[in-house]
């Protein structure tokens, strides 16, 4: 069970290295007028606190929220996950407020971190052209967080988030 978890701690510093190297080559790279990222940095405004806690409301209690947190204990439940909260609707039941709490806590801790370390984390529709840019753009943005300024920043606070709500 130790080098399990041995394992999987090793495979998430690999991937927050390997995001970091990545955040800072983009990050080095000035926008290219032409793929629309250059305006899209013009026109960037820094949300205010009633915004980012209207953002957390949404995105805690909204119908996203819901459906995700039904998968995850969907899954789970077939899964038998933990086995001590058996099948059947009380089982799911469990496993489905289990799963709502900790999203209700991951956000407050990124709402809290993000406040606290002067970072946006919501996502930002790309201007740019073409499938290949639109989609890196999409999973860029997984691993991105923006500065005042509107400027790209690998942001850990999600992964943080993420590793205290479980």
């Amino acid at each position: 069970m130790r080098e399990n978890e041995s394992r999987r701690a090793l495979l998430r510093l690999a991937l927050i290295a390997l995001i970091w190297s990545c955040a800072q080559m983009a990050h080095g790279q000035a926008p290219d007028p032409g793929d629309g990222r250059a305006q899209q940095q013009a026109d960037y405004r820094f949300p205010e606190v009633h915004e980012r806690i209207n953002a957390l409301l949404r995105e805690t209690f909204g119908p996203r929220a819901f459906l995700q947190s039904a998968l995850a204990a969907g899954a789970r439940h077939l899964a038998d996950d933990p086995p001590e909260w058996r099948q059947g609707a009380t089982g799911f039941n469990r496993r489905l407020a289990s799963r709502y709490g900790q999203l209700a806590v991951q956000n407050g801790i990124e709402l809290g971190l993000g406040a606290a370390l002067q970072q946006d984390l919501r996502y930002r529709r790309c201007e740019c052209n073409g499938i290949l840019r639109r989609t890196g753009h999409a999973i860029f943005s997984n691993f991105t967080a923006h500065t005042r300024d509107g400027g790209p920043l690998l942001h850990l606070r999600r992964w943080q988030a993420v590793t205290q709500a479980r």
